[in-house]
């Protein structure tokens, strides 16, 4: 079993950027993904226009979009209770999770292994950003860093550069490793 928030020194910076670095792989290794919204209770319908499952934290935060689409197991969407909302392998839900979200539903439904990672990497810069739209971090450099799996990208972590500088390390590192000219489509 492994938690982010407690499986990650984050007074060891050396721990830290390794573990920032691995995420993405992280994730593309579980055999199980479970997600509890605590914000979500056990009765909440979650197609149901202005739900609770809709409005989740869970999809604005940052660092949880690599978690959504790079877990080879289905993610178990949990309420506050524990009581299972769905998976994304039930289509219905997966629907809605593109509602919410944007990243189209057949994406979330690709089966699993090498398959998924090729399916991701196949989407455009820009569609790829446009998943981490209004998404927040903890820190200005994590809407940056919370993306590097997702694009491929290793670089070193450096808290306090701030958000801006942090992106456009990023942007560099893709432009290196891509021909894609939707990047210029973000600024």
């Amino acid at each position: 079993l492994w938690d982010d928030t407690y499986c990650i020194d984050k007074s060891n910076s050396v721990e830290l950027s390794e573990a920032i670095n691995s995420m993405f792989d992280w994730y593309r290794g579980a055999q199980l993904c479970l997600a509890c919204l605590g914000d979500v209770p056990g009765d909440d319908e979650a197609a149901a226009e202005g739900s609770f499952f809709r409005r989740s934290r869970w999809f604005k935060r940052g660092w949880t979009l690599q978690e959504l689409i790079a877990s080879d197991a289905s993610i178990v969407f949990l309420s506050d209770g524990w009581v299972q909302i769905g998976t994304t392998e039930e289509e219905d839900l997966a629907m809605v999770i593109e509602e919410i979200t944007g990243i189209d539903h057949q994406l979330l439904m690709t089966p699993l292994e090498e398959y998924r990672i090729v399916e991701i990497r196949a989407r455009s810069v820009a569609e790829r950003m446009s998943w981490a739209a209004g998404r927040e971090t903890p820190r200005p450099e994590d809407e940056a860093y919370s993306l590097m799996g997702i694009f491929d990208v290793n670089m070193p972590i450096i808290y306090g550069e701030g958000g801006e500088k942090a992106f456009h390390r990023l942007q560099l590192e893709i432009i290196r490793r891509s021909s894609d000219l939707s990047i210029f489509a973000w600024g």
